[in-house]
């Protein structure tokens, strides 16, 4: 599924239609067809990967248990069990990653904790950093030069590259402090 160009098409739909939609999304999720088919795939002790939505990313975890509406699942990074629904486990290790259109700006949708991401600081120096929080109006970055608050759309995706090292020289040149929290945007 080509998510960037649902969310294309869903820019464009008013308030009452994006409702509309979730109401009958909401109904097919909670359809028992669905969930049958989801709990026919697992078994306890299996591995698998959910959604987790506050962090936009998916997570590793065990199968512990199955219940009617829910699965539950202990999470390896943390070792916490969680409820959560059927329809959040990737079995088919579907792609998350929403990548964005030519020219367009970084959302919230596209980004997840963990992710590299570069941006041009206020004098004017391009930073690096990975992804620590995602707001709802800013992303928090930590950089090597400290902890930023950088709007989405000031924000580029960063791939692969010396980034680290080329942010420390450039924060060295331009005399950027090293403390954390020292730079908020």
């Amino acid at each position: 599924m080509n998510y960037a160009e649902l969310l294309a098409v869903l820019e464009r739909a008013s308030a009452f239609e994006l409702y509309r939609l979730g109401a009958a999304i909401d109904a097919e999720l909670d359809s028992p067809q669905r969930i049958a088919e989801v709990r026919r795939r697992l078994r306890l002790g299996q591995e698998v990967r959910f959604f987790e939505r506050g962090d936009n990313r998916l997570v590793a975890a065990t199968v512990e248990g199955l219940k009617r509406t829910r699965v539950h699942v202990r999470n390896h990074e943390d070792g916490r069990r969680w409820a959560i629904p059927y329809a959040a486990l990737n079995l088919a290790d579907a792609s998350v990653k929403i990548a964005p259109g030519a020219a367009s700006k970084l959302t919230r949708a596209q980004l997840s904790v963990g992710d590299t991401v570069g941006f041009v600081s206020r004098d004017g120096h391009e930073l690096s950093g990975r992804v620590v929080r995602l707001n709802p109006k800013t992303v928090t970055v930590d950089t090597p030069v400290g902890t930023w608050r950088v709007a989405y759309d000031l924000l580029h995706q960063v791939f692969e590259g010396a980034t680290t090292e080329e942010t420390l020289r450039v924060a060295a040149r331009s005399g950027a402090p090293g403390r954390r929290g020292e730079r908020e945007r």
